[in-house]
Order: structure tokens, then sequence, then C-alpha cells
């Protein structure tokens, strides 16, 4: 079941739907759209799906490119915005970006994700895929691994390294041996490595406001031959 959905997805065959269309769903289903997806858009306010699928982006403030893009996307028939439950039994892959918001004490409201979850449970049919874009990692036992949240980009500082999965090639990009390996502790040393690497080259400034690199840091770059790297970036 799963290899059919892949393969209706890398065909852009796979029917989507985005719950909610604020400043995260519009953007996202907007982009799969003009991929070639035909998107369903479900959206709580009346107002809002009238003006989306006039062919009128509802999001007030700067979002360069959006207006336009969801007026021709619209005009090719490729996103419809709804407040009908029922047009979601048919989406193959479902993606939620309902605002969590956090309150006074800092902790996320799940309010509008559960409400979400409850239009989709009755209608969700068998083998599709539920994506949810919020901050519901932070719910306790969401993550199969309470270590992830910990690890995520930011959390020390640091971008986060590259993402690989299944299968090993793909597009003629590799996953690196050492991610075959099956030693966890030669793995838990490369991300490591990466992040540094991606944080040097991509954002200086992050490492700069962490205190610069650890003397650890450093020798660990010089071991995985990054010693030019190091050089551009004052480390000697």
């Amino acid at each position: 079941m799963l290899q059919v959905l892949a393969g209706k997805i890398e065909r852009a065959e796979a029917n989507l739907a985005v719950i909610g269309l604020g400043y995260v769903g519009l953007p996202v289903a907007c982009v799969f759209a003009r991929a070639g997806f035909r998107v369903t858009g479900l959206e709580i306010k009346p107002a809002r799906v009238d003006m989306i699928n006039a062919g009128r982006c509802p999001i007030d403030g700067e979002e360069p490119g959006l207006p336009e893009l969801l007026a021709e996307v619209v005009a090719a028939r490729r996103l419809r915005a709804s407040g009908d439950d029922q047009d979601l039994a048919e989406a193959d892959v479902i993606l939620i970006g309902v605002e969590t918001p956090v309150d006074d004490r800092h902790r996320p409201q799940y309010t509008a994700l559960s409400a979400a979850c409850r239009s989709l449970g009755p209608v969700l049919k068998e083998g599709a895929l539920v994506v949810v874009e919020s901050v519901a990692r932070l719910v306790p036992g969401v993550l199969g691994n309470e270590r992830s949240a910990d690890e995520e980009s930011f959390s020390a500082g640091l971008l986060e390294y590259p993402q690989f999965t299944r299968p090993a090639s793909f597009r003629g990009w590799e996953v690196p041996d050492v991610l075959r390996s099956g030693d966890h502790g030669r793995v838990e040393e490369w991300r490591r490595v990466q992040s540094l690497v991606r944080t040097l080259r991509l954002r200086p400034d992050l490492v700069e406001a962490r205190g610069g690199l650890s003397d650890q840091e450093v020798r660990l770059l010089v071991e995985h031959d990054e010693v030019q790297l190091l050089r551009d970036h004052g480390y000697h």
C-alpha cells in the first residue's frame, strides 16, 4: 500500500488536502498545486474560502509572490478551498497546518489541532498519509524517541545535519556509507560534524552567538578534513 502511494506522489497523481489555509497552509497548498497536484484546502472561515476560490489572497501583510501564485493555481483548477469535511474523504495525503499557539507560560495550545483531527478521523480513508505541520512533537508520547525534540534544528545553537531515508540511492543522491554502517557511534559523530559544517557555511552568526567553537569541536573538524573551513572562519 505504501509503495502504491509513493508511486502516486512521484507521478503527482495523489489527491492532496491541506487543513488550515493560513500563513502555513495556504503557501504549502499553492506550491503543491503548482507542482501539478490537485489540492483541496479545508478552511473553517467561510469568507476565507470564498476569497481563495475567487483567486484572491486572504493573508494580510507581505507574502511576496503568494497572491500571484494563488491566482494562477486557482485559475488552473489545481486548488480549491472548502469548508466541508467530506471533501477530505478522497485525499491520499493530508497536511494539517493549523495554528498551535503558546500561552503566557509557553505551553502549546492544541485546540485547533484536536479539532482538525476530529474532523479528519471519520472520513480518513485507509492507506492515507497524514502530516502534522505544528508543534505536536511537544505533546508527551507523540515522539517515539524523546531525544528527537532535543536534536532538532537550533536546539544546540546549530543547524541540523542532513536527513536521509530509504532507498539508499534516489535520483542520483546516495546515502553516505557511514549511515548504513550500523555503527551508532560513527553515525553520531558524522551528524555532529555535518551540523557544525553546515552552520559554519550557512549561518556563522549562530556559531558566534554561542561563543564560537569549542576546542573539542575544532579537533573534530580537523579529524574530518575541514581544516580549510576552519581557517576561513578564523580558526588556526
